[in-house]
């Protein structure tokens, strides 16, 4: 920060009639509008990805005891419509230069890849997107290599003798396009039902009674024929995991309800871990599913398609799953990597982890951009630098939540009842990770009793 800052250095210039605030909690949204009402223009930056604070995360005000969001959201819309008030959300000031009445604000508005003035808010992309953890993503090649698809060296098989086949009306159709077909015969040797007949210097033909759909010629084709094609597959104009994830749909509705828990060899997880995610670590044989346990990536893709249930990432992998923790919620829940931050978040727009997007971080995937009805999403985004002219700022940083971690004698981080209280207030939430329901995080049990540590941390220098 630059500049005299102690007074007007003699400047004769009307100062400039702009306020930054800094912070959109409860207080910098109301400092936001008693400025805008007066008609003084406003510049609103909160480093989330969405205003409230942590009002927004309670469930109850003190003294009154009324609904926390109940006050705080007429604000929330407000402060959103305002025509004298700029938000920046998911946004930092970088610098400040300037003297009191007439400073410059460097304003960096982080990477969000989803269009806010585009996006309605319908929250699609976050109920498509197949990953549910933490991937391991592999390293990328360097500088002048050829990126290439790791090979399973440690391999399990997990075991499911389903159903004969999956049902009619939900089946893939897959034939040989002859004018591509290779010949090779890899087709025919992956088929697990003999629906492929081939011979040398043939090409291979579908019997369309005989094939389940399971896609295993599918994934055999090799990539330099692309012989194998798919009919009567929704949203295939798209992408191919468009299509997958419309097909999981339908055979997930077709099995709720029922008691069907075993494989019903769909083929789904091995399309999804291979064609979509570009890993490869899922293949359909005679006796069940075959999993690459060493190039598992963890996304848990496969699992998030399969209709019935059956497969979990467990089975797939020795590796340790992360799940995506929610920190709206604490971490008291997952999420997925694009999630709008809370439902009545405003704006009322998803932000894509580029830590755990697998499109991001590998060029795979990309469901949600491919099924957006508006093209709101773009993987091409960058963050963007913008200089405001302001005569004032107002800091309204908000708080900071003590770890509770750094008093171990409590047992919080070594037993899962022992709580925080805002984590508490998140339980006590209707939109919360329990829909308002109190139960411990380690059984989800009711508790017959709690009791209460207050104050921890609070007035221990030692924990400033």
């Amino acid at each position: 920060m630059k500049g005299n800052l102690d007074g007007f250095s003699g400047s004769t210039e009307h100062p400039t009639a702009a306020v930054l605030v800094i912070g959109g909690g409860i207080s910098g949204m109301q400092s936001a509008l008693d400025l805008a009402n007066a008609g003084i223009k406003v510049y609103l930056v909160e480093s989330s990805p969405a205003i409230g604070g942590k009002m927004a995360q309670l469930d109850k005000t003190f003294p009154t005891n009324d609904c926390s969001m109940c006050i705080v959201s007429p604000k929330l819309v407000e402060v959103g419509r305002h025509r004298n008030i700029d938000l920046f959300t998911h946004s930092e000031v970088k610098g400040l230069t300037g003297e009191p009445g007439h400073f410059t604000a460097t304003v960096v508005r982080h990477a969000r890849y989803v269009d806010i003035k585009a996006c309605t808010g319908c929250g699609l992309c976050e109920i498509v997107c197949p990953v549910t953890q933490i991937s391991h993503f592999p390293a990328l090649p360097a500088e002048g290599e050829k990126k290439t698809r790791a090979r399973a060296k440690e391999k399990s098989i997990i075991k499911g003798p389903g159903l004969p086949r999956p049902v009619k009306s939900h089946k893939w159709t897959f034939s040989v396009e002859t004018t591509a077909c290779g010949m090779c015969g890899g087709c025919q040797k992956a088929c697990l039902h003999g629906a492929v007949s081939w011979e040398k210097k043939q090409v291979a033909v579908i019997d369309q009674e005989k094939c389940t759909g399971c896609g295993a010629c599918f994934l055999a084709c090799p990539d330099k024929f692309k012989a194998i094609a798919i009919a009567d597959a929704p949203d295939l104009d798209r992408s191919l995991g468009a299509a997958v994830q419309a097909r999981s749909q339908l055979l997930k509705k077709e099995f709720a309800g029922t008691e069907q828990k075993d494989c019903i060899r769909c083929g789904l997880c091995a399309v999804t871990c291979d064609k979509v995610m570009n890993i490869g670590a899922l293949k359909m044989v005679e006796e069940g599913i075959e999993a690459g346990v060493d190039i598992c990536q963890v996304c848990g893709a496969c699992a998030s398609v399969c209709p019935v249930n059956f497969l979990s990432i467990d089975q797939v992998t020795n590796k340790t799953p992360r799940p995506l923790l929610n920190s709206f919620n604490e971490g008291l829940n997952s999420r997925k990597p694009i999630n709008i931050h809370y439902p009545q978040a405003v704006p009322r727009v998803p932000v894509i982890d580029e830590k755990s997007c697998v499109r991001l971080n590998t060029g795979a995937c990309g469901i949600c951009g491919s099924l957006c009805g508006v093209g709101a999403i773009h993987y091409d985004h960058r963050e963007e630098e913008t200089e405001i002219a302001i005569g004032s700022v107002i800091f309204s940083p908000g708080i900071e939540v003590f770890d509770a971690g750094r008093r171990g004698e409590f047992g919080y981080g070594l037993y899962k009842n022992v709580v925080t209280s805002i984590e508490f207030e998140r339980l006590l939430s209707a939109s919360g990770p329990t829909s308002g329901t109190v139960s411990r995080p380690g059984d989800s049990k009711h508790p017959k009793k709690i009791a209460w540590i207050q104050c921890v941390g609070s007035r221990d220098h030692s924990c400033d």
